[in-house]
């Protein structure tokens, strides 16, 4: 399945000129951009350049030609690269100096990979792009610890790729590169400054007027906009900002009690929606080019919304989502555990205390990590002691890198999960949706970000101000049941556990099993286990993938007799393994895609 994946390139060499270049890659003194959304802007002052990626912001609107004049004539390019938001890059070339700078936004909304070849610098949108050039041009070795790290966690931390030559761009950051070698600049770091004067109904207030901000912002260019919309929380609270309804699409494997969710959503809000359905062998269809998209530092399940690019560009020029919104505003990763009451879960959360080692408290709590298969099991013994350590030296390189904004565990903890958010592990979630379109990320604006710093956990950790916040913006949406939990997305905790009681309790009275919360076949994502056993090319996907020689040897940490037995119960029978064998078959492909 041809699918035009977003492609930029870089090539460049101190003292050399930068110029925009067409489909070709890795052309010398080019950036070059393929099916990328929007086309890059190049501004000049005498000779030098700066070239604008993404829809940068100024002020209230979208003006990536004024922020590029912004830079060219800034005394201070890190103090005028804070005044910028939304998503970018930017790339500013001085010939005189032999300098380029490469300047990121503060969420790394635009990811970029770069590495040193010949006195000058390579890079790319896509690791795969910037691993395959490197192989090819020389030899490039994998580093087995980051693999490994890529397995335990579906991520990789901080400023690592998995070879030796190239690094990933972080947040907020100025790499200049001259004839002297490179050097990193932060021109904005993160406030964890908490504000409790706001009681969550104010919180909630302000979190629902800086979201229509947010919005106005990212539609003051008065292009078609569209909305990835789900049954979740998140989406309905982006659909519910916008002062004018966009097309709203929604994907499934069926027309389900999801789908019928955001179908509502849509109709109250009087936009247009459309139902986008997967074939159910949509994985297997779309799993080279998502390899291609992620690269190996991500599951490639996760790039559900490839292969959809003509049934949205025809509608839309640039599409919204919800991403962000559960982890900064409804707490989703905070320590917390779920109240139980006569031995029953229910919907309350209390907070956990932060204990003395943060690292591996993170390592082995955070609930994005690999579950369901002891991983450490199919290591070899040789490499057991050597993997662990990696995993805890990566995790507290984080914590050292706070060390200059983070003054308490909740702040190292909020860090582990903001120093990078465009490397949150559902990326690909993001990069599927940018195909024949450009993506928006209203999370991934300074306001609102700077207001979920100052959002204390106690508001974040039953999505106090998020619920007030969708009240306010929209009653009747946020009053929509969840694909989820069938519960209307507002409620609050008591309201909800009374709800899922009597539910329960009517089920057992009635013997009607329609009383019922839903279930996987419900909703949106399949179940990871019983999509791999019942769809038979995406199971031949991954028993190939087992027997790839380089797999092997590049994975050579991994006790591959014992996998490959235990795997044969995993493919037959729904019993946990599928999260391990995707993560094996992403980099399997991502291997094959680079060679």
């Amino acid at each position: 399945m041809t699918i035009p994946l977003p492609q930029l390139t870089l090539l460049w060499r101190p003292g050399g000129s930068l110029s925009l270049a067409g489909d070709q890659e890795f052309v010398e003194g080019a950036l070059a951009a393929k099916n990328f959304h929007p086309r890059p802007v190049s501004v000049q002052s005498g000779r030098r350049t700066a070239i604008v990626v993404g829809s940068a912001i100024l002020g209230d609107i979208i003006d990536p030609e004024g922020a590029g004049k912004l830079i060219l004539s800034a005394k201070n390019v890190g103090e005028a690269a804070a005044t910028i938001n939304g998503q970018f890059l930017i790339f500013l070339n001085d010939p005189d100096a032999g300098a380029l700078s490469i300047i990121s936004d503060r969420h790394t909304g635009i990811p970029f990979y770069y590495a040193s070849v010949e006195n000058g610098i390579a890079g790319a949108f896509l690791y795969s792009d910037l691993v395959r050039y490197l192989r090819r041009s020389g030899s490039l070795s994998f580093v087995p610890e980051h693999l490994f790290e890529f397995l335990w966690l579906q991520r990789l931390l901080m400023d690592k790729t998995h070879d030796t030559r190239s690094r990933f761009l972080p947040a907020a950051t100025i790499l200049t590169i001259d004839a002297k070698g490179s050097r990193q600049e932060r021109y904005w770091r993160p406030d964890f400054t908490k504000n409790h004067a706001r009681n969550s109904r104010a919180s909630g207030h302000e979190l629902a007027e800086r979201l229509r901000h947010s919005m106005r912002r990212r539609t003051s260019d008065h292009k078609r906009y569209g909305l990835f919309l789900s049954g979740g929380h998140d989406s309905r609270t982006i659909l519910a900002a916008m002062s004018a309804a966009p097309e709203c699409f929604t994907v499934g494997y069926s027309d389900n009690y999801e789908v019928g969710c955001a179908r509502e959503l849509a109709r109250l809000s009087g936009a247009p929606f459309h139902f986008l359905k997967l074939p159910q062998d949509h994985l297997h269809r779309v799993a080279d080019a998502a390899a291609k998209l992620c690269g190996g530092l991500y599951s490639i399940d996760h790039a559900l919304f490839l292969g959809h690019d003509r049934d949205v560009s025809q509608h839309a020029d640039v599409v919204f989502h919800g991403h962000g919104i559960d982890y900064m505003y409804q707490g989703m990763y905070l320590p917390a555990r779920n109240v139980a009451i006569a031995g029953r879960p229910t919907f309350f959360r209390q907070l956990s205390t932060y204990p003395g080692d943060l690292a591996s408290a993170f390592n082995n709590g955070i609930s994005f990590r690999l579950k369901y298969v002891d991983l450490m099991s199919f290591i070899r013994p040789e490499w057991r002691t050597r993997l662990s350590d990696h995993l805890q030296a990566s995790a507290q390189s984080v914590i050292t890198d706070s060390a200059d904004v983070a003054q308490s565990d909740a702040d190292r903890w909020e860090y582990f999960l903001i120093h990078a958010l465009g490397r949150h592990f559902s990326w690909p979630n993001i990069g599927s949706k940018m195909i024949g379109v450009e993506q928006r990320t209203p999370s991934f604006d300074n306001d609102l970000f700077d207001f979920y710093l100052s959002l204390p956990p106690e508001q974040r950790v039953t999505a106090a101000a998020l619920r007030r916040a969708q009240i306010e913006l929209n009653r009747k949406m946020a009053m929509v049941p969840t694909g989820n939990w069938g519960i209307p997305a507002a409620y609050s905790p008591a309201s909800k556990t009374a709800w899922l009681v009597a539910r329960k309790a009517l089920r057992h009275l009635t013997g009607i099993s329609t009383l019922r919360g839903p279930q996987a076949q419900d909703r949106t994502w399949p179940d990871r286990d019983v999509h791999l056993t019942s769809e038979a090319s995406w199971r031949g996907r991954v028993t190939a993938a087992l027997q790839d020689e380089e797999l092997e040897s590049t994975l050579s940490f991994l006790d591959w007799p014992l996998l490959r037995e235990k795997a044969k119960q995993w493919l037959d029978q729904p019993s946990g393994g599928a999260s391990l064998l995707v993560e094996l078959l992403s980099v399997q492909l991502f291997l094959k895609a680079t060679r």
